[in-house]
């Protein structure tokens, strides 16, 4: 299943880079998610062949706090902490 190998740095001020997995070809969703669990970015909707990629996120438009990093490809999600530190 799809993997987030690494963020860094987390906390964070105000990018950050995230490395994920993609075991088989997909359409790869990455969103920011507040506290609640509501979506407050989209980073990615795209289309991803198998592999280890790395994305640079900029959290400058975001308030200071804990947000989540949502990795979903359609059949599997997976989700990490971040915070962003201003």
């Amino acid at each position: 299943s799809i993997t987030i190998n690494k963020i860094y740095p987390n906390p964070f001020n105000p990018v950050t880079n995230i490395d994920f997995y993609v075991p088989n070809a997909a359409n790869i969703k990455v969103n920011i998610l507040n506290i609640a669990g509501q979506k407050v970015k989209e980073i990615v909707n795209e289309s991803f062949s198998s592999g280890n990629y790395n994305l640079q996120i900029d959290g400058s438009d975001l308030s200071s706090g804990v947000y989540f990093i949502e990795l979903s490809d359609g059949l599997s999600v997976e989700y990490s902490k971040i915070i962003l530190l201003k």
